[in-house]
């Protein structure tokens, strides 16, 4: 089952919580995964998955092909990360909308 990409207010959250399901549920390897991507070596997204480094826009594109998501789902994901790199004042502010539409929206 597909995980719910607008339940989620951060996007590393959603990559971590997308990676659980994906070792949990294919034979896949994290370096098949990555290689999918286009990424050089798994070791970007082990830091990545493990909070060693941010996740950057410029590697967006690549993890909504690699996760699967569709263009609406992907300028979402690219707005949390934007919103994640943007100061506290001004991420509660950016959050807010997309906390009252969460509220809205059924439950994954």
């Amino acid at each position: 089952m597909k995980l719910n990409i607008y339940v989620y207010d951060s996007a590393l959250a959603y990559l971590i919580d997308f990676y659980k399901q994906l070792k949990s549920t294919t034979d896949s390897s994290l370096k098949e995964w990555v290689e999918k991507m286009g990424f050089e070596s798994p070791s970007l997204m082990m830091d990545l998955l493990k909070k060693k480094r941010p996740l950057k826009l410029k590697f967006a594109d690549n993890l909504a092909r690699g996760m699967g998501l569709d263009k609406i789902e992907s300028t979402y994901f690219k707005t949390l990360i934007q919103i994640e790199k943007s100061n506290p004042e001004e991420k509660s502010r950016q959050l807010w909308p997309i906390s009252l539409k969460n509220h809205s929206m059924p439950k994954a």
